[in-house]
């Protein structure tokens, strides 16, 4: 309880220094941007932090971190003009609070990724200057988005809180920073557009919809886990349960009652999707994670460490739409890229958008994008219409945002590699429209809502639906470009023609129109997603256009924050189309990782632009309609919240503390005392004794396993940790690959100079050898023994040693 106190501590202050110029950035925001001080504040801390250490001008040290923080409040304060609206933010800490006792039941850092993400902790808190070594693979940088472990670290340094402590604290603050960021979103949207209402500003409506957006990112999840409890309950054969093909489902035995008894059940809610492997049929992965998911896991991972900056990002969208504008005249280009563009406020926009791209590269196009397109909807309406000058610096502030962007994080481009080889077209898969409703189905049902209220008060719904129809043209030749482009692909591509010939068993000049055949089949075997996706997007383009347009001066507070809301679903609409038929090609070559990166963002946007729509329909409808609404939309909550209802106290043993596992307790790695003293004791060991500048050896860990557990837990460089990650960072296995052969060499040789050549190939200081490393390389007394030759034996307890090596051996 302390360190959480203190962690809390830590983000009060840091906001309370930047709150000035918070305040400042997004004074157009009803709150003036109160809701997002604490990760713009942690942004103006770390990043001066990260580049002037990259840069070699500071250290990774306690007293840097207190410096900068003194000075972001200097400069800050110096900014001061008035104040935000504060709103219910100590309702949202209880829920914060609550979120810490449910991680405190299942506190491990344990399977999954989570021992990935403490390696990357403890690099980072190892590490003197950026960029950070990789403890899995020694004289190597970390090759990942990594500035959200930055920030964790440093928070961690300075409030000199253990790393396995500050596993649990980051995520507890990323839920609560989101939690906050999705209310504040919500609530300025809903407080704008009552700004021209009579009795609008002591509505209490603005914080019961920014609860429910909150409720919709972080506390429901998708309606699979109804589907649990009724397969579970005996609601419907085993047939009608594998027709939706849920990850196996059918293939468990009921409980017999409402809640789902086997295994980790939940993890099958994060598995909605599944694609089939053109050329056997088999099962093909597909991620389809929600956040309330990924808090439930406990994985501290770059997607979920972006969720409070991907809404600071929309809160400076919002800004942006907000800002009142005068009608501009002048048609001069350089006067208006001058006053429009070059402007000192697009600054933090260059700030956040950069970090988005060091914090998890994937958000850094969308909420890009999405800032551009406030800044143009903003320009339309001071130019009045979308003239050449209008289009003209919305473009060049498009360009100059991310050329900004990638400059101010130009250190981390420079060391990053990455996986990605280009865009591919997704051929063989559609997902089905059933699948798709079960992930989003909440959603698709308020925004196809708040798509039809909005029509159906159109002055003239025959221009309104003539609209619909021009954006539907295009949307419906989508896949006959997408096939186009592939067969003039294949046609110049013998090596594409061979791969694909084998998958679809056929000969390889007959590969492009078998390959366009596949294609069509898909839609006809699935089209509904298509279908409804193509009405929705063009719906809500088309409504949003119209409301663009509409230059009537009554209620232009709600039709502004109208069309913001509209821009969000759009963009989440758009989202879930363009995994149906691009996604970026990576070592596993599906779709996979597309379809989880821009379903998790879809999720952030739908939650933020239902939450408004359902607070539209609730200002602007009347009528029993309005409750039989109300009532489904009541149902459908209710299904959502099944989920985690029956998933927490599952994941939390009931909420029973456990002696072995130590719970209650934030401790992620005391778990590890139990179940493995003698490791425990020689990483305690390790910690407390080794340089954090040497080398180790261990054995070469099997993915998502406890190996690699002295890297891990310390950060110290080890010579190689999980190969298969080290080949999905890099995109390469030059570097995994040789040392995986040495290390089998190392541990299984018995001629020591051979073994201390390769010490000295890698510059290894110390040698693990514990029951792990017995196991895996097979292990007898002699091959231990040779160790001995080569150094000092500095620890050991029951079946574990580490050797220290000595050069004069």
């Amino acid at each position: 309880m302390l360190y959480l106190f203190i962690w809390w501590l830590l983000l009060l202050l840091l906001s309370f220094a930047a709150l000035p110029v918070t305040l400042r950035v997004l004074r157009f925001l009803p709150d003036r941007g109160y809701a997002f001080a604490k990760p713009f504040a942690l942004l103006l801390w770390v990043y001066p932090f990260w580049l002037l250490t990259s840069l070699g001008f500071l250290q990774n040290d306690f007293g840097v971190l207190a410096f900068l923080l003194v000075a972001l409040a200097a400069a800050s304060w110096g900014l001061l003009r008035g104040r935000g609206e504060r709103s219910a933010w100590a309702w949202l800490r209880a829920r914060c609070l609550a979120f810490g006792y449910f991680r405190a039941f299942n506190p491990e850092i344990n399977a999954t990724e989570k021992p990935m993400e403490f390696m990357f902790l403890n690099s980072i808190l190892q590490s003197q200057t950026f960029p950070p070594h990789d403890a899995w693979l020694s004289g190597f940088a970390i090759s990942y988005y990594y500035l959200g472990y930055v920030i964790v670290a440093a928070l961690t340094k300075l409030g000199n809180i253990p790393s396995a402590y500050a596993f649990n604290l980051g995520l507890v603050m990323t839920f609560a920073l989101a939690a906050v960021g999705a209310f504040g979103l919500v609530y300025n949207l809903a407080r704008y557009a009552q700004k021209d209402e009579r009795n609008g500003k002591g509505s209490r409506a603005p914080y019961v919809f920014g609860l429910a957006a909150a409720m919709f990112l972080l506390v429901i999840g998708n309606l699979e886990g109804a589907f649990e409890v009724g397969y579970n309950a005996g609601l419907g054969s085993r047939d009608f349960y594998a027709a939706l093909n849920l990850h196996g489902l059918e293939e468990v035995e009921p409980s017999g009652t409402f809640a789902p008894q086997d295994g980790w059940w939940w993890w099958r809610a994060s598995r909605v999707l599944n694609d089939q492997n053109p050329s056997g049929g088999g099962h093909v992965e597909v991620i389809d994670e929600f956040p309330f998911f990924s808090f439930l896991l406990g994985d501290l991972h770059p997607h979920v460490l972006a969720l409070p900056f991907g809404l600071l990002a929309l809160a400076c969208a919002l800004n942006l739409t907000l800002r009142p504008t005068m009608l501009i005249a002048s048609k001069d280009f350089l006067s208006l890229l001058r006053t429009q563009t070059l402007t000192p406020e697009i600054l933090p926009n260059m700030l956040i958008v950069g970090a988005l791209g060091m914090l998890n590269t994937w958000d850094i196009v969308t909420y890009g994008i999405l800032i551009a397109a406030a800044f143009a909807i903003r320009q339309y309406r001071a130019h009045g219409r979308a003239s050449r000058a209008m289009l003209a610096t919305a473009m060049a502030y498009f360009i100059l945002l991310y050329v900004g962007a990638v400059i101010l994080f130009a250190p981390f481009y420079a060391s990053f590699s990455s996986q990605a080889r280009g865009i591919a077209p997704n051929i063989f898969n559609r997902t089905p429209l059933a699948q798709y409703l079960i992930m989003f189905g909440l959603f698709i049902f308020i925004v196809a809502s708040f798509a039809a209220v909005l029509f159906f008060q159109q002055p003239n719904r025959k221009r309104a639906l003539g609209e619909i129809a021009k954006f539907m043209l295009p949307l419906l030749a989508v896949p006959l470009v997408i096939a186009g482009l592939g067969v003039v692909v294949l046609l110049n591509s013998s090596e594409l023609q061979n791969m694909l010939a084998g998958v679809l068993n056929m000969s390889p000049q007959d590969t492009p129109f078998g390959v366009v055949r596949a294609f069509a089949g898909t839609f006809v075997a699935s089209p509904g997603t298509f279908i409804l996706l193509t009405l929705l997007i063009a719906s809500v383009a088309a409504l949003g256009r119209l409301n663009l347009t509409n230059s009537e001066p009554e209620n232009a507070a709600r039709r502004n924050a109208v069309t913001f809301a509209l821009l969000l679903a759009l963009a989440a609409l758009i989202l879930t189309f363009g995994v149906e038929f691009l996604y970026i090609r990576d070592t596993f070559e599906t779709r996979m990782n597309t379809v989880f990166k821009l379903y998790y963002q879809a999720w952030l946007l739908f939650s933020v632009a239902a939450a408004f729509g359902v607070f539209y329909i609730w200002q602007t409808t009347r009528g029993a309609g309005k409750y039989v609404w109300f009532s489904a939309l009541g149902g459908l909550t209710f299904l959502s919240l099944l989920y985690p209802f029956f998933a927490l106290p599952s994941r939390a043993n009931a909420f029973k503390p456990d002696a072995r596992a130590g719970t209650p307790t934030l401790d992620g790695w005391v778990w590890v005392r139990g179940a493995f003293p003698d490791d425990y004791a020689a990483i305690e060991w390790a910690r407390s004794n080794i340089p954090s500048d040497a080398v180790i050896v261990e054995a070469a860990g099997r993915e998502y396993s406890f190996d690699n557990r002295v890297a891990v837990a310390t950060g110290l460089q080890s010579v190689l940790g999980w190969g298969g990650h080290e080949l999905q960072w890099r995109g390469n296995y030059d570097q995994a690959g040789p040392r995986e052969r040495d290390l089998e060499q190392l541990y299984r040789t018995r001629d020591v100079a051979a073994a201390r050549a390769l010490l000295g190939k890698y510059n290894v200081s110390y040698v693990i050898v514990g029951g792990i490393e017995r196991e895996k390389y097979q292990l007898n007394q002699s091959l231990i023994d040779k160790f001995s030759k080569l150094g000092a034996l500095v620890f050991e307890q029951n079946s574990i040693r580490i050797y220290r090596v000595d050069a004069s051996h």
